[in-house]
């Protein structure tokens, strides 16, 4: 599982074919977007229809702050330990755009976002996922 889930982050941090801008878009939705995004989704289900959190409590997903500071997590059973990488973020334009310590970005188009639920796509909407927060 957890060979799975490095996979698919590896896959994610490669694609970044997002368009950076929406026709006639003023740019109230991004503030409001951003609000929404603050706290910590678990990852329930990806493009593929693979199923990563169940009724066992096993956890990835991502912790976004409202300093723009934030990170992905793969830890199993219990968010506060186990593998983190860091990051900070951005969204403007229903694009969420990750800097990872390491270097790394990635992009994502917001797909949808409420109080309980965040899909974000991927390859010009070919691959998804699917968030449920967890606060």
């Amino acid at each position: 599982m957890k060979k799975y889930v490095y996979l698919l982050l590896a896959t994610m941090l490669c694609i970044s074919f997002v368009s950076c801008e929406k026709d006639g878009d003023d740019g109230k939705d991004a503030d409001l977007e951003s609000i929404l995004l603050v706290g910590t989704w678990n990852l329930y289900k990806s493009w593929d229809d693979h199923r990563f959190y169940d009724e066992t409590g096993y956890h990835s997903g991502f912790r976004f702050d409202a300093n723009g500071k934030g990170f992905w997590y793969e830890n199993g059973y219990d968010i506060m330990k186990g593998e983190r990488q860091y990051f900070t973020w951005e969204c403007a334009n229903s694009v969420l755009t990750i800097y990872y310590d390491e270097g790394a970005v990635q992009r994502a188009t917001i797909k949808q976002i409420d109080h309980e639920e965040l899909i974000l796509s991927y390859n010009k909407g070919f691959e998804k996922e699917y968030y449920h927060r967890a606060n």
